[in-house]
C-alpha cells in the first residue's frame, strides 16, 4: 500500500475528527446555563503606593505608657505590658522599645488604638494584642529602666522594674 493512497483517507479522518470535536464543544457550551460562572485570569498588578506616617502626638500629650514588666530575667516569662492612654489611632510603627543596654525592640506597622499591648521577649507569632522580640536570652533585670521612644527619638514612657 502506498502513501499517496492513504493519504487522502487520513486528511479525511482529521478533518471529521476536528468537526466532530468543534461540535461537541458547541454542543456542550450551549447547554451551560448563562448564569454559570466563567473562570476569568486577570493579570497580576503589583501597585506601590506612597504612605506618608501619620503625625506623631504632641509630646505634652500623654498617649502610652508602660504598665509592667513580668518575668525579668527569664526569656521564657519576660513581657513587656504597654497601655494606651487617650483616643484614636497610633500608628507604633518605627517606635523603640529600649533597656538600659541599647537593647532596642522596633516596632513595624501596628495600630495601638486602645487596651494591653504586650511585648514578649521569646519567640511567637504577632497577634494585635501581643508582639514577640525572638530573643533567647533575658533582656530586663530588676532595677533597669526601660524606656518607650517614638521614631523622632523622643521618650514618651519609662519605667523602673521593681
Amino acid at each position: 500500500m502506498s502513501w499517496k493512497r492513504v493519504l487522502p483517507y487520513l486528511l479525511l479522518n482529521v478533518l471529521v475528527s476536528a468537526l466532530t470535536t468543534l461540535l461537541v464543544l458547541w454542543l456542550w457550551g450551549r447547554s451551560q446555563s448563562s448564569s454559570s460562572v466563567v473562570p476569568t485570569f486577570q493579570p497580576i498588578v503589583s501597585v506601590t503606593l506612597a504612605v506618608t506616617a501619620p503625625p506623631l502626638p504632641p509630646l505634652d500629650q500623654p498617649v502610652i505608657e508602660i504598665e509592667n514588666v513580668f518575668g525579668a530575667g527569664d526569656p521564657k516569662n519576660e513581657v513587656v505590658r504597654l497601655k494606651r492612654i487617650g483616643k484614636g489611632d497610633l500608628w507604633l510603627n518605627g517606635w523603640k522599645l529600649m533597656d538600659e543596654n541599647r537593647n532596642t525592640y522596633t516596632f513595624g506597622n501596628l495600630n495601638f488604638i486602645s487596651g494591653t499591648l504586650e511585648i514578649y521577649t521569646r519567640t511567637g507569632v504577632n497577634t494585635a494584642k501581643a508582639v514577640y522580640w525572638n530573643q533567647d536570652q533575658p533582656i530586663w533585670s530588676i532595677g533597669e529602666t526601660v524606656i518607650l521612644l517614638d521614631p523622632a527619638g523622643n521618650l514618651r514612657a519609662q519605667y523602673t522594674i521593681q
